[in-house]
This record gives structure tokens, C-alpha cells and sequence, in this order.
């Protein structure tokens, strides 16, 4: 069985939160979309706070530092 080594650090581009979906955008092109029932505080969060999530924490390149 083969594994995947990454040669640089996934950086997050774009953070967006939907109804139903947590959706990130990465620098190199891909796209990780994962159910929000996977992030409960987001889930439960007000339009507001998700919008505060999406922007602030990853616009600043503090990817490593976000917590869902």
C-alpha cells in the first residue's frame, strides 16, 4: 500500500459556510466540502458567527490556528 506525502502544507484560500456544508477552498485548486454536522458549534451558530469564521480566521493566513 502506497501513501501520499505532501511536499507543502495544505493553505486554506477560501473559507465558506452554508446551511449544510463547511466548504474550504485550498491555494493549489482543491476543495474539501464536509457535512457542518461534522462542526456542531458551526451547525449551531448564527448567520453572523459563521460569516466571522469564513472570513477572519483563515484571511489572515492563521489557518493552523482555527478551531471549529
Amino acid at each position: 500500500m502506497t501513501t501520499l506525502t505532501l511536499e507543502t502544507e495544505p493553505i486554506a484560500s477560501q473559507i465558506m459556510v452554508t446551511d449544510e456544508k463547511l466548504i474550504i477552498d485550498l491555494m493549489d485548486g482543491r476543495s474539501l466540502i464536509v457535512p457542518l454536522g461534522w462542526y456542531p458549534r458551526l451547525m449551531h451558530a448564527s448567520t453572523e458567527e459563521r460569516q466571522n469564521c469564513s472570513n477572519s480566521q483563515y484571511e489572515n493566513n492563521s489557518h493552523e490556528n482555527a478551531q471549529f
